[in-house]
């Protein structure tokens, strides 16, 4: 489980993530990335009832998506608030392999900058 510290919570600064921050895409998610002047990287995911119907689908992925990027955590640079949410997603997210959501996750933060490709080479 992602700790605490780790976490985004509040509104103010999910809505300045999303007015200020830079954008980034993978095959299945987008991320928005914001400086955060602090000395820890905090995730916020979302993911809307549009994208997933039920309730269940929406926290099975979240789960999904915390502990993929708690595995990736003493890569990703500090300093950083950071928003994952999916770009597309099929009706039932329990088909996708968590290997996909995982790689997925390993691109988009290489491609951002937030992990850098020479201490992560496996997934």
């Amino acid at each position: 489980m992602l700790s605490s510290a780790h976490r985004l919570r509040k509104k103010k600064d999910i809505e300045r993530v999303f007015k200020l921050g830079r954008s980034f895409n993978s095959q299945l998610f987008k991320i928005k990335i914001c400086e955060n002047g602090l000395k820890t990287t905090r995730f916020c995911f979302i993911v809307p009832a549009a994208t997933v119907k039920k309730a269940a689908g929406r926290n099975y992925l979240k789960r999904r998506l915390r502990e993929a990027t708690r595995f990736f955590l003493p890569d990703i640079k500090n300093g950083y608030d950071v928003i994952v949410y999916p770009k597309s997603i099929p009706a039932n997210p329990k088909n996708i392999e968590y290997q996909a959501i995982s790689e997925n996750l390993k691109n988009i933060f290489l491609k951002s900058g937030l992990m850098s490709k020479k201490n992560n080479e496996s997934v």
